[in-house]
């Protein structure tokens, strides 16, 4: 949540080098293992569906927006997932740090802003 919400704020593309260090400041860690599947599974749906974009979203490119997307659509936390990894050629066991994620989604979030102006 932390990530988008610098996405937000951020002005000059591409955006900080110091990302890491600000999502640690928020609390982000970089120590222990989590999947994609579980960060999107752990969003509070209401939240997700505030920031789920209408545009199409490439699966290559924004892989966890996809993700969101994919979730949002069956409404639940387990049958989205072999259909998102097999589109998304990604493992869904696949574990990285938490502040790892947290940069890929902040990511995505800039490569979004660029597309939509």
């Amino acid at each position: 949540m932390f990530a988008k919400e610098l996405a937000d704020m951020t002005g000059p593309l591409p955006g900080p080098a110091h990302i890491s260090a600000l999502l640690s400041r928020a609390g982000v860690g970089d120590r222990g293992e989590l999947t994609i599947v579980d960060a999107v599974n752990a969003c509070d749906e209401t939240w997700l569906r505030k920031i789920h974009s209408a545009q199409a979203l490439s699966v290559v490119t924004l892989p966890i927006h996809f993700a969101i997307s994919r979730k949002l659509e069956t409404g639940d936390q387990e049958s989205w997932v072999a259909g998102w990894a097999a589109a998304a050629e990604l493992n869904p066991k696949q574990s990285l740090s938490p502040i790892a994620i947290g940069r890929l989604f902040y990511r995505e979030r800039l490569l979004m802003k660029l597309s939509t102006g």
